[in-house]
């Protein structure tokens, strides 16, 4: 939604430092979720056992603690930040999405 909701800022843009503002922050999110996703697959991988128990029986097997590294951390605060920054816009409080 946030990257579709760029893309029309981009592209209705009617002054060229809004162009740039919006590609700025187009590109800035784009690092953002690629950093969050790099992390996120390192965690799982991390845990790919311990996940494939709790799949495979459904959620009746494994129990294990998840400890995020400091990186990991970092992605999942970001993540977060993300999704604040969204609500904020969709519910007005903020007049672009990023």
């Amino acid at each position: 939604m946030v990257n579709t909701t760029l893309q029309s800022l981009i592209d209705n843009a009617k002054q060229p430092q809004d162009l740039l503002r919006y590609r700025e922050m187009q590109r800035k999110l784009m690092l953002e979720i690629q950093m969050i996703h790099a992390n996120l697959t390192h965690l799982l991988e991390r845990y790919r056992a311990d996940v494939q128990v709790l799949l495979q029986s459904q959620g009746a097997k494994g129990n294990r603690e998840v400890s995020l590294d400091e990186m990991e951390k970092d992605a999942m605060a970001r993540a977060r930040e993300i999704y604040q920054k969204v609500v904020e816009f969709q519910t007005g409080r903020r007049s672009v999405p990023w």
